[in-house]
């Protein structure tokens, strides 16, 4: 049976939250934003890290892969921009395209012989 909550001991309290808190970032220790924080908070703290060592390890694990991923993305992206600014420049030598992308120009309504909205005024009596 539970204590009522005026006989917890606001510790206890205290000490059940921070478990709780602990718990819910070791679950989610693979995502990297998470192990972030966690590497940070047990860099912080030299006794938590020795305690903690093996989930600061998955948390620095976690960090590399998701920095090589990160680093495969930019490769990719950048490939891409290489490939795309080949394929524009063949076809621009093929006749295919003009080499610079065609100007937009904006005009008001009084250049395009068209007439200016106005909004009605209401009769207040």
């Amino acid at each position: 049976m539970s204590k009522p909550v005026e006989a917890l001991n606001p510790v206890d309290v205290l000490h059940a939250t921070a478990v709780e808190q602990w718990q819910h970032l070791f679950e989610r220790i693979r995502d990297p934003l998470v192990a972030a924080v966690l590497v940070e908070t047990l860099e912080s703290d030299a006794s938590l890290k020795k305690q903690f060592a093996a989930a600061y390890t998955l948390a620095r694990e976690t960090l590399a892969r998701d920095a090589a991923r990160r680093a495969r993305a930019d490769r990719s992206r950048q490939q891409r921009a290489v490939l795309a600014s080949a394929l524009r420049a063949f076809a621009v030598k093929a006749g295919l395209m003009t080499p610079t992308p065609q100007k937009v120009s904006i005009s008001t309504p009084a250049q395009r012989n068209e007439e200016t909205l106005v909004w009605p005024t209401l009769n207040q009596a």
